[in-house]
């Protein structure tokens, strides 16, 4: 139900003189739309048109200072509204209503920003860990280009050295068969 279907059927249910209906909708609107203050004050300014819609106050404390405020004090209230439901008291659900719903609301966004900055942290770590792993790379590849630049300057000395090993061979071979064939 929207807020205006709300006051339509509270302003119905207080002509009908339906008192549990009018005191169970201004409970409802209470829990669904705890952050509009406006809009809940409005239904108890409705409702307070009605002598019959409220209780006498039981004079019961009514801690009115939000620095004292808990979340049990809060179930503690509106667990009294349905035994002694004052005028008094309901004015005084809505503010604790509206402290609390504030109050949660900055505990999700207190939650979400240090998600975000956790995500951060890791997204960065592991940016950090990419970063080092290629430079990681890069030092392997510079090292196998060194060492294969360090062969290809060998290769051309063993090759001479090859090639001096078998012109001795070759020589000898002349120079045996030239014996042979002499004598």
């Amino acid at each position: 139900m929207n807020r205006e279907d709300c006051l339509l059927a509270l302003q119905q249910s207080i002509k009908k003189r339906d008192l549990f209906k009018v005191r169970d909708l201004l409970m409802q609107n209470l829990n669904d739309y705890p952050s509009d203050l406006e809009f809940l004050r409005k239904c108890l300014d409705i409702a307070a048109a009605d002598p019959l819609i409220f209780h006498k106050h039981d004079q019961e404390y009514l801690n009115s200072n939000d620095q004292k405020w808990n979340w049990s004090d809060y179930s503690y209230l509106k667990e009294r509204l349905r035994k002694n439901f004052s005028q008094e008291r309901y004015a005084t659900a809505i503010v604790m209503a509206g402290y609390f719903e504030i109050l949660r609301i900055e505990e999700a966004e207190a939650a979400a920003k240090l998600e975000a900055e956790q995500l951060e942290a890791e997204l960065k770590k592991s940016r950090a860990e990419k970063k080092k792993q290629k430079r990681l790379l890069k030092k392997q590849q510079r090292e196998a280009r060194k060492l294969k630049r360090i062969n290809d300057q060998k290769l051309p000395h063993k090759q001479m050295l090859m090639g001096v090993k078998i012109s001795g061979l070759l020589l000898i071979y002349f120079i045996v068969h030239l014996i042979m064939t002499e004598f």
